[in-house]
């Protein structure tokens, strides 16, 4: 079971994540959405670990330089 829960907290953080990037292009509301839980979670120490892992710390990387290149 706690595999499970583990899998689908990964599965919401990379979801967050993907909202924020160029894959989520026209809806700034999901955007903002996306940003606002994402920094509630961060409080969360269990959370921020998940933000830092599994892949997502070089996600939110990505993220960011694509944002960068495009001005």
């Amino acid at each position: 079971m706690m595999k499970v829960l583990n899998e689908k907290k990964i599965y919401v953080v990379t979801t967050l994540l993907k909202q924020m990037s160029k894959e989520n292009p026209d809806d700034l509301e999901k955007t903002l959405n996306a940003s606002s839980i994402l920094q509630e979670l961060i409080d969360d120490e269990n959370c921020f670990k998940l933000l830092i892992n599994e892949g997502n710390l070089e996600l939110m990387m990505k993220i960011c330089c694509e944002g960068e290149a495009n001005k």
